[in-house]
Parts: C-alpha cells; structure tokens; sequence
C-alpha cells in the first residue's frame, strides 16, 4: 500500500469571502500572488498524491507562499 502525502495549507484572512473570491479569480491579481509581484474567510488548500513526504513538504511551503500572498492582496483592500 502507497502512502499518501498530502501538502496542506491553511490562513484566516480578515476580509469577506467576496473579496477573497474577487483575489482568486482576478487576472491581475492571480498574477501578483502567483509571480509575487506586487467578516473573515477561512480558505485552505490540499494536494494529495505527492510522491513522498519531501515532495509533500515542498509542495506545503509552496502552497504556504501562495496562500500569504492572497490573504495580503485581500486584506488591503
């Protein structure tokens, strides 16, 4: 049996679930968050099926990075 490595990240971020949804699907800002350019909403991120548990910590500080970078872009508004 294979174990599965699961990378998870997951943030609070003080804004509504519209605004983080607005960051999510904008073009300019998928492309801050992504190229690090530039109420509250829980949001959390999971990938499954990493080939070890080093890939899947690699994977986890990736996913960490990018889901700081969308709760700073929401946060200021």
């Amino acid at each position: 049996m294979t174990a599965q490595h699961i990378a998870t990240s997951t943030t609070t971020i003080n804004a509504p679930t519209g605004r983080v949804w607005s960051v999510l699907t904008d073009p300019d800002a998928i492309k801050e968050f992504l190229e690090g350019k530039a109420g509250a909403t829980r949001l959390t991120l999971s990938q499954d099926n990493n080939a070890s548990a080093e890939d899947a910590e690699h994977s986890n500080g990736m996913w960490d990075s990018l889901v700081a970078s969308v709760k700073a872009i929401a946060e200021r508004g």
